[in-house]
């Protein structure tokens, strides 16, 4: 089970080398799911005296910003070194798509930081971890939506950012807003970005509990 590989690590290390990351995408319709959807922002969050978040925003809808981002997710990747990689269905999704990007990379253009740390870093999905967490408090054991997560009474006591309901509007679906915020540059976009992979990381320290 994940707990006894990464209690002791915590207990050993910290939580100096883990990073919560999440990606957010254009995705017009359900075709477009795991099809090389454009990616607009990546966020990584990580312990060092305290939680901290560092945002790559793309500028434009272009092949050209989407690879500048990555490679400045790569060049993080080997400064930062994660043991631990953590988020909320990555492993259904934001590791997928980062695989499906690479793959379409020549050999020249390779993100090899990224490659090599997806490749030998412990890959957490805390979507089952809080799955069984919350089951244990509440009975029921089901996937859930992350802005029900962060609601949830079991988590009240956290300081959380809960920035879920940003992308909320009446009449648009999610994936409608998310790129309305990045379009305009609005603050919410960068807030929102933010709120994702801080509230994991927290969340993830709460239940790992301190070393």
């Amino acid at each position: 089970m994940y707990s006894q590989i990464v209690k002791p690590f915590i207990a050993n290390h910290g939580f100096e080398s883990v990073l919560s990351i999440d990606l957010e995408t254009i995705i017009r319709n359900q075709n477009d799911f795991l099809t090389g959807e454009r990616i607009i922002a990546v966020s990584v969050s990580y312990y060092n005296e305290g939680l901290k978040t560092e945002l790559f925003i793309a500028g434009n809808d272009s092949d050209s910003e989407e690879d500048r981002i990555l490679n400045e997710l790569d060049q993080f990747m080997l400064n930062f070194k994660p043991s631990i990689i953590i988020g909320y269905n990555q492993c259904g999704y934001d590791i997928p798509l980062l695989r499906l990007k690479m793959r379409k990379r020549t050999y020249s253009r390779q993100l090899w930081n990224l490659k090599y740390f997806l490749s030998v870093a412990y890959c957490l999905d805390m979507m089952p971890v809080i799955s069984d967490y919350l089951a244990a408090i509440d009975g029921d054991y089901r996937f859930r939506k992350l802005s029900d997560v962060v609601i949830h009474d079991g988590f009240s006591h956290l300081p959380l950012d809960r920035k879920k309901g940003v992308v909320i509007r009446d009449g648009k679906n999610i994936g409608e807003v998310i790129e309305e915020l990045w379009r305009s540059q609005s603050p919410d976009f960068l807030e929102y970005c933010r709120g994702d992979t801080r509230d994991i990381f927290t969340i993830f320290r709460d239940i790992f509990g301190s070393p």
